[in-house]
């Protein structure tokens, strides 16, 4: 079972605010910002879970990596990471017994925040592992800035790291139910190095 987690979730506070209970269903590291998603019961949530667990949900995050890279790189070309993850006490680690986890890649290009430069990558995660992203791009040679978890050098930002959930698309039926940061919180969320295009 393991050490139960004593850090705050927003699942924690948002009751608080609305007076109703609400049941999760797109969640985020904490040290991840971006989109969540939450249910007001339990059945909406479990439609939810269930559109999720079968692909109908484009998942669409913005991460930064250093301007280095250890690896070759192709801007705006698209790479597949395929591993078989197994979740430990404190990150995921690849093994044979382990479940499938699929993200789509794509570096988009370079930025500069406060006289650095990053690479901007655009991620499409086709499964939802805990950590998946992490876990891949520290694996092809591409820490996620401010990840020392999975091998980044030093602090992005306090208790954060340079990834963002920043759209989810419903798919049903051809039609498209789009999810995106909304407008007011985008200078809160420093969308001038987070541009997604």
């Amino acid at each position: 079972m393991g050490v139960k987690d004593k850090r705050p979730i927003a699942a924690s506070f948002i009751p608080h605010l609305e007076k109703k209970s609400l049941y999760p269903v797109h969640r985020l590291d904490l040290e991840v910002s971006g989109l969540l998603v939450f249910a007001k019961n339990a059945t909406t949530q479990r439609i939810l879970t269930d559109t999720f667990e079968n692909r109908a949900v484009k998942k669409t995050y913005i991460a930064l990596s250093d301007e280095k890279p250890i690896s070759p790189l192709n801007f705006n070309q698209q790479v597949t990471w395929k591993n078989l993850l197994v979740k430990g006490k404190k990150r995921v680690f690849e093994a044979p017994h382990g479940k499938s986890a699929i993200t789509i890649a794509e570096p988009h290009k370079i930025i500069t925040w406060k006289d650095r430069n990053y690479i901007l990558w655009n991620l499409y995660p086709e499964t939802g592992r805990p950590h998946q992203l992490r876990f891949h791009m520290s694996k092809a040679g591409f820490p996620i800035a401010g990840d020392i978890k999975y091998g980044y050098h030093q602090i992005f930002l306090s208790q954060s790291i340079a990834l963002r959930a920043v759209a989810l698309e419903f798919l049903d039926k051809n039609i498209v139910n789009r999810l995106d940061i909304p407008q007011g919180f985008r200078v809160t969320l420093r969308e001038d190095y987070w541009q997604h295009e």
